[in-house]
């Protein structure tokens, strides 16, 4: 007889360990939410140019709630392609492993100026700013840099603060096309890596459905329309 309820005592404390978590967890704050019913919404218009200093987010009319959680830096989102910053070496199109990205390039003119890149400066706190570098784009310590932005905003971070300077380059080819086609991208970051002037990059933007693909295939470049004759 005494085995028998040590035996149901053993089972029912076995069960209460086991559901202990589970307990627990029911009285604390959810962590969850309804989406996209119960949200608030992340900026889809994003600064483009990751200059986080300066960030730019517009918010619409929406619900919010008190736990939405932090995208995270190195978050693989929807692809983005500063295309001004472009020189059309091909690197990304011959990255991507299912081919998604169509880029087309024809050289300048004899003469035809088409300018050069900007420079990308990598903080050691995360930061990225795009802009032009004053003076020398060369990092030496001991010294300040003086970076204008995109916004025409100057701002001097002294070497020991920066991370790396991604050089500016002159541009050679005026790119004619750049598709992706994020029906087929698969998010592996490697058109992102290979860009040497960081004009693409992949953004924390996730949020983009749509019942039509074509809606899918993002053009960078607007077509130039022949005149006619």
């Amino acid at each position: 007889m005494k085995r028998y309820f040590l035996n149901i005592f053993e089972a029912v404390w076995t069960l209460m360990v086991g559901l202990r978590i589970t307990f627990r967890q029911i009285f604390d704050r959810a962590v969850t939410h309804h989406y996209p019913y119960n949200e608030k919404r992340f900026p889809l218009d994003r600064n483009i140019f990751l200059n986080e200093q300066k960030v730019k987010a517009k918010w619409g009319q929406h619900r919010t709630v008190s736990n939405i959680r932090k995208i995270h830096d190195g978050f693989r989102g929807r692809l983005h392609n500063r295309v001004a910053d472009c020189i059309g070496c091909m690197s990304c199109s011959r990255a991507c492993p299912v081919g998604c990205i169509t880029v087309e390039t024809e050289r300048a003119g004899r003469g035809e100026d088409l300018g050069e890149t900007h420079n990308v400066v990598h903080l050691k706190d995360g930061t990225t700013i795009v802009g032009i570098v004053e003076g020398d784009e060369k990092l030496s310590p001991d010294t300040t840099v003086t970076i204008q932005d995109l916004d025409g905003q100057t701002d001097t971070y002294p070497s020991d603060q920066i991370e790396s300077i991604i050089a500016r380059r002159r541009k050679r080819m005026r790119i004619v096309r750049y598709d992706i086609d994020l029906s087929l991208c698969m998010f592996c970051g490697l058109c992102a890596e290979s860009c040497p002037t960081e004009c693409l990059m992949m953004t924390k933007i996730f949020n983009y459905p749509t019942h039509n693909l074509k809606d899918l295939v993002h053009h960078f470049v607007e077509p130039v329309e022949e005149s006619e004759t």
